[in-house]
């Protein structure tokens, strides 16, 4: 394991800050240059509000990781979602 990295996130939002997106270029650059490197994607909120609304936007903001990833030159195969 090469280490974690945290992206950030506003309040109840999966919206990518614009501040965290060059964290995320530095995995892309890692692990498409590392062929055996995998991003392994997890998504947290806080524990402010309902529980289920909390389960789906962590879900989200994984998501919302994963896509960014893969729309910038990372494939597919590349990251698991967890």
């Amino acid at each position: 394991m090469v280490g974690a990295i945290s992206v950030y996130f506003g309040s109840a939002s999966d919206v990518i800050p614009s501040s965290e997106k060059a964290k995320l270029a530095k995995v892309i650059s890692l692990v498409n240059s590392n062929s055996g490197y995998k991003a392994l994607i997890k998504g947290y909120t806080d524990k402010n509000g309902d529980d289920a609304l909390n389960v789906n936007l962590s879900l989200k903001r994984a998501t919302t990781v994963w896509q960014f990833l893969n729309s910038n030159g990372m494939s597919d195969d590349k990251a698991d979602l967890f």
